[in-house]
């Protein structure tokens, strides 16, 4: 067998051909390359294939075609870097993640948005020249978009009005820290979103109290809400109509006051309620039990400083100047030996 393949060896030398070894470039470039392994690469590695050769440069920019996922954060190029080309060149992502981007502008986030329809997942934040109308195609062209989080993005009840017309189908939403949005605008939105699994609106400065309403009567698939430190000004009752609605919610933040029963009543179905646990459970407590809670507080602070002391012992002036000597003599002696 071995001698087999040594004649056949020296055929092949004997002819004359050239043996060619196999490449990256001679893979099929749009059935293997674009539609099978650009999908697990990252817009990093592409634009350092790109400075390789001009072959290279020309795969990649093939490779762009099949991107599925761009992530961008923090980034602090200049508008000609390569992100004009990746956002013009894009077409098949499904998850999008920009973030305190400050010169990304509304014309190259028109340019992405509308470049990718079968867009699911969409994360914008701390992108200060994005308004509105940078956001509108993910009504108008986005049609599949389940995912939608938008912190610290100061848009207004345009784009969600817009919003609210072609898109029923949102499972997560984020809109925290949002100054412009209203109260009336939000309550629409949440009327047409009913396969909603998690909502959050922290600091968002609309009164959102008939928001809850609606999220209780319609997102009955709802498992996460946090609405800490938002305007809201609704009793216990919405609360609960919350928990018995939605039979599959596990986590509600909210700094609201309730009382006790209605915490013991959450903490039974196993909800999660965060800052919810010391509201207006001191409110319904007596006097007696209050000046019993104080004892018991004072008497676990003056053990807690009792262990203190035990494990961090108090020196005397003259202890520690003796240490902070013996200290400097011994980095000047180590300075010595050095410097022979």
């Amino acid at each position: 067998m071995e001698c087999d393949e040594c004649e056949n060896v020296e055929d092949v030398m004997e002819t004359g051909e050239a043996i060619r070894e196999t490449t990256i470039f001679d893979i099929p470039v749009q059935d293997i390359m674009v539609d099978r392994i650009a999908k697990f690469l990252r817009w990093e590695d592409l634009v350092n294939l790109r400075c390789c050769s001009r072959s290279a440069q020309e795969l990649a920019d093939r490779l762009f075609e099949g991107l599925s996922k761009l992530q961008i954060i923090h980034y602090t190029g200049c508008l000609k870097g390569p992100f004009p080309f990746i956002f013009r060149t894009c077409r098949k992502l499904r998850k999008i993640y920009l973030s305190n981007l400050a010169w990304l502008t509304n014309e190259l986030l028109v340019e992405l948005l509308c470049n990718n329809p079968n867009l699911e997942f969409f994360h914008i934040s701390l992108c200060p020249k994005i308004t509105a109308t940078g956001l509108l195609p993910l009504a108008t062209h986005n049609k599949k978009l389940l995912f939608l989080f938008m912190p610290h993005m100061n848009f207004d009840d345009e784009f969600l009005n817009l919003f609210n017309q072609h898109n029923h189908q949102l499972l997560r939403v984020d809109f925290a820290w949002n100054k412009k949005i209203t109260g009336p605008c939000l309550q629409t939105f949440f009327e047409n979103q009913p396969n909603l699994t998690k909502i959050r609106l922290t600091y968002v400065k609309a009164d959102i109290s008939t928001c809850l309403q609606t999220i209780a009567k319609v997102c009955r698939k709802l498992y996460y809400m946090d609405i800490s430190h938002c305007v809201v000004d609704v009793d216990d009752h919405v609360i609960l109509g919350i928990a018995d609605n939605c039979p599959d919610i596990r986590t509600m933040f909210t700094n609201m006051n309730v009382h006790c029963e209605t915490k013991k009543y959450l903490r039974n179905r196993g909800i999660d309620t965060g800052v919810l646990d010391g509201c207006k459970e001191l409110c319904c407590e007596s006097e007696e039990h209050r000046r019993r809670r104080w004892e018991r507080e004072a008497q676990e602070f003056r053990e807690f400083r009792s262990r203190r002391k035990d494990f961090f012992p108090v020196r005397d002036i003259r202890e520690i100047r003796e240490l902070r000597e013996a200290r400097r003599r011994q980095r000047e002696n180590r300075e010595v030996r050095e410097s022979h």
